[in-house]
């Protein structure tokens, strides 16, 4: 199984189902992370104009 992504795209060569699954809660993870750092770091700017 192999997950390629690039700048313009996302590819998923032939996988099984549970793979994709863990990919997909993998990549979920990921992205509520980033937003938790996004979030974090908006606080801290929004702070910094008050």
């Amino acid at each position: 199984m192999e997950i390629v992504i690039t700048r313009w795209e996302a590819t998923l060569h032939p996988v099984t189902t549970k793979e994709v699954n863990e990919i997909l809660d993998r990549l979920e993870k990921e992205n509520q992370e980033r937003a938790k750092k996004d979030d974090a770091v908006k606080k801290a700017q929004d702070f910094m104009k008050s």
